[in-house]
């Protein structure tokens, strides 16, 4: 998955979007995947959105494919966000993090 940064829009140059998204590699227990973990904050004209809370990262949902379209869903009770974000795969830049076991 992949950080999204948008600082802002042609429909609304005041909106902002910060979107990041990761699949723990530990696992839970044998057999048993750490769910991916996707954080979302917006401004639009309507107010800020943080879905960056503890029950926000475990629902909000996010997909990417090769073409370099990522989509994130992120629902609560009383609103619903759908966002996609893409770009030139070629511009994507790639990190190798260091193994703090060693």
């Amino acid at each position: 998955m992949a950080p999204v940064y948008c600082p802002r829009f042609v429909e609304d140059p005041a909106a902002r979007l910060e979107v990041t998204s990761v699949r723990p590699r530990r696992r839970l227990a044998p057999g048993v995947d750490a769910p991916v973990i996707t954080a979302l904050w917006a401004r639009t004209s309507s107010g800020i959105i943080d879905r960056s809370g503890i029950v926000g990262v475990l629902a909000n949902r996010a997909a990417s494919d090769p073409t370099g379209r990522l989509t994130v869903r992120s629902v609560s009770l009383t609103q619903t966000l759908d966002v996609t974000a893409w770009c030139d795969p070629r511009t994507l830049a790639g990190y190798v993090y260091r193994d703090p076991a060693g």
